[in-house]
């Protein structure tokens, strides 16, 4: 890929110093017009279509280097004649016409072998790649383009200055053909893949195949909406160069600037927009790439001849903005021809897209010079060039309506990615660089702390290959940031990590998994269970509470018998009263009978939150056989299912209690089973003196009917608690509950006694 890369780069430098604004300012040079520069931008594009015939022929070769190479070779040698005519005394018509004639064929070249060289590219870069790598290889190509464009222009104009323009010429496009020979240097050391299935067909036969794609209904709507937007893209043609050159009278060197700002932008995006095609396709990536892009042609058109400095200024930070929706653009388009074509007719697929683009691509800069041309007659040319900008973002902008319709496998929706967008912030952007950068695992680990907090989502990608880290702590780290961040496309790297590498797996790691939420790593999470570590057991039953359905159930209800186990046991019924697996009813019944504290408060819990009746004569039997720190919470439980007969037993385990909370507990089971336990709860909550109050308030009404239960209060007033309830009892002794509080007197009973009495 490296040696791809420099070729590209050369490649790229070659086509930059022999073409673009160089090409453009060499016709006006020559005193060619909007014809000439329509005919070099739109005749090469027409001959798209030569890509059918490459794709149906280049699949023949059993690799892909050859045939490639052969096309590329031509295209680069076909512009020695070009570089040579500044050298040359040749007429207007004869220069213009070597110009046209080249550039066309030199395309034709090139775009035959186009679609074998995409394919080419496509097989040695993994498909969740492309994202990451085609967005820094368009980086990379783009600034290539800017600087060398930066440096052929200031070379030009130090000539153009001196009155010898032809001589500038003849530098520039000299060092274009040194590139095009560097270039070809390193792809002929680049190495060939043999191609799997080659297809060796007449040629005629291959296209018809490529026919195929266009009758797909799944890739049509593609097509429908790369031709709007292709036409969008191209209409403007040369014209930018031409309008800054003509109407602005700007210079090649300034020209150049724009490009420098263009690329700015586009390598300051292009992780992003990587980034954003990884994670939630190309398609919702090119709806946001191309409102952008649609706003482009704004800078030009209200930059004006009169105010040259307002001009420079508006179109440098305008080209800055133009870099950043076009690097999005660029690389979505593309992954979004990839992701939507066929994988096994691939080389098709691209060839009809491309040569799609390519015809569109042709007509478009045509339809723009023939509709500059004509607007030249009816008004300036500065509002000519413009009315042909506006309508390409009219263009563009309708085309993202047919993008709707487009289907592509595996991609999020719009408001996905556009709220992940708005996760970036500085902090987040510094500590991802600083994650990538870092070889100190205590930096790494702190960068990765640093994108949790901020909610940083675009860093889920980066915080999986961390799972890999060598250091420990920057693993756990990472495990519960992607807990943090909530990030669903990891649980494929997770489910890999714990899948490949068991005896490594650290807890975040599990917990992890299971915080994501997907059912379909219970069994992988369940196996966790009989991990040798307690504390990864432990986990793995968190985990299985927070993946739920039935198979971590059932997981999750073997292992609530395990009774050498406290921990997982204990974990286990608190994963199943949070699953509310009712048909674990008999482990967790019979867990209120284990040794270990712990575990009866979880399978107490777990009886009182699911009502678990079958229960009951566990929890008497809990309440008989053990006295300590987990009897408060059995005998709420007991509340909560038993009845009345078992009021004396969970009063008992009141007077036990040494603590005013299980205390307290133990009082809301009887009032649980008496039905007033929310009234008694609020009256725990409130302070002495509103808790005072709120008791009068609700006995107000009782005294009035009962003289004797003035006494009551009175005697609580008093502090006399006992007496109280006993006076309440005297005053109503038909009242079940109020004769048992009366008999046993449990501190705060009068609670209980006035909360009855309220309510009935």
């Amino acid at each position: 890929m490296r040696l791809a890369n420099l070729d590209t780069a050369f490649a790229t430098s070659f086509g930059t110093l022999i073409g673009g604004s160089f090409i453009v300012k060499f016709i006006q040079y020559l005193g060619g017009g909007d014809h000439e520069i329509g005919l070099v931008t739109g005749l090469p594009s027409l001959l798209g279509v030569l890509q059918i015939v490459g794709a149906s022929w280049g699949r023949r070769y059993n690799g892909y280097k050859t045939f490639a190479g052969t096309g590329g070779a031509l295209w680069r040698l076909l512009y020695v004649p070009i570089a040579l005519l500044p050298l040359v005394a040749l007429s207007k018509q004869v220069s213009l016409f070597v110009i046209v004639a080249c550039v066309t064929i030199a395309a034709g070249c090139v775009l035959t072998v186009a679609p074998i060289y995409s394919d080419w590219l496509a097989e040695m870069v993994p498909e969740r790649s492309r994202g990451w790598y085609f967005s820094r290889r368009n980086a990379l190509l783009t600034a290539v383009a800017s600087v060398i464009s930066l440096i052929g222009a200031f070379v030009f104009d130090q000539f153009e200055h001196r009155g010898q323009p032809s001589t500038g010429f003849a530098i520039v496009f000299g060092a274009g053909i040194l590139c095009a020979a560097i270039s070809m240097f390193f792809y002929v050391r680049m190495k060939d893949i043999p191609r799997e299935n080659p297809v060796r067909e007449p040629i005629v036969a291959g296209m018809r195949r490529i026919i195929k794609p266009f009758h797909d209904c799944d890739f049509r709507p593609v097509l429908i909406f790369l031709t709007i937007f292709f036409f969008g893209q191209t209409i403007g043609g040369n014209l930018w160069g031409a309008f800054a050159l003509e109407s602005l009278k700007l210079d090649l060197t300034f020209l150049s600037l724009f490009g420098v700002c263009h690329a700015t932008g586009m390598i300051l995006s292009s992780k992003l927009w990587g980034q954003l095609n990884d994670r939630y396709g190309a398609r919702p990536s090119l709806l946001i790439a191309g409102l952008m892009f649609a706003l482009n042609p704004l800078p030009w058109v209200v930059s004006f001849p009169g105010n040259p400095v307002a001009a420079k200024i508006t179109l440098l930070l305008g080209h800055l903005i133009m870099g950043i929706g076009w690097s999005g653009v660029a690389l979505s388009q593309f992954n979004l021809l990839l992701a939507t074509s066929k994988e096994e007719d691939r080389a098709n697929y691209i060839a009809a897209g491309l040569t799609l683009q390519s015809i569109v691509s042709g007509f478009a800069p045509l339809a723009g010079a023939w509709l500059m041309g004509a607007l030249r007659t009816q008004m300036a040319p500065e509002l000519a060039y413009k009315v042909v900008f506006v309508t390409a973002s009219v263009l563009r902008a309708s085309s993202l309506f047919l993008l709707i319709k487009v289907r592509e496998p595996g991609s999020k929706q719009l408001g996905s990615a556009l709220g992940h967008l708005r996760t970036v912030t500085p902090k987040g952007v510094r500590a991802l660089r600083s994650l990538e950068r870092s070889v100190d695992p205590e930096v790494r680990a702190e960068a990765i702390e640093n994108m949790a907090d901020t909610g940083y989502a675009f860093a889920g990608g980066e915080l999986a290959k961390a799972l890999n880290d060598p250091s420990a702590k920057v693993r756990r780290q990472a495990a519960a940031a992607l807990v943090k961040l909530g990030d669903k496309d990891a649980v494929r790297t997770l489910r890999y990590q714990l899948e490949h590498y068991p005896d490594h797996a650290e807890e975040e790691t599990v917990r992890a998994l299971g915080a994501l939420g997907d059912e379909s790593a219970a069994s992988l999470l369940a196996s966790f269970l009989h991990s040798p570590r307690a504390q990864i057991r432990r986990a793995a039953a968190h985990a299985l509470a927070d993946v739920g359905g039935p198979e971590a159930v059932d997981a999750l209800t073997e292992s609530a018998l395990t009774e050498d186990d406290p921990d997982l046991r204990r974990a286990s019924i608190q994963g199943l009263r949070q699953l509310e697996g009712r048909e674990a009813e008999e482990p967790i019944s019979k867990a209120l009978l284990d040794k270990h504290p712990s575990v009866r408060i979880a399978a107490a819990e777990a009886v009182a939150e699911m009502e678990l009746v079958t229960a009951l004569p566990y929890l008497r039997e809990s309440l008989v056989k053990f006295d300590d720190e987990a009897e408060s919470e059995v005998a709420y439980a007991l509340g909560v299912v038993g009845g009345t007969e078992d009021i004396h037993l969970i009063l008992d385990s009141s007077e036990k209690v040494k603590s005013r909370i299980g205390r307290r507990r133990c009082l809301l089971g009887v009032s649980r089973i008496l039905g007033v336990e929310p009234e008694v709860y609020r009256l725990m909550m409130l302070d002495d003196m509103a808790k005072d109050a709120k008791l009068l308030s609700t006995l107000t009404s009782v005294v009035r009917k009962s003289p004797k239960a003035r006494v009551a209060v009175q005697r609580y007033a008093q502090g006399d608690e006992a007496g109280a309830l006993h006076a309440l009892h005297l005053a109503f002794p038909q009242h079940e509950g109020l004769a048992i509080l009366a008999e046993r007197k449990p501190v705060e009973g009068y609670l209980i006694a006035a909360s009855l009495l309220g309510k009935s």
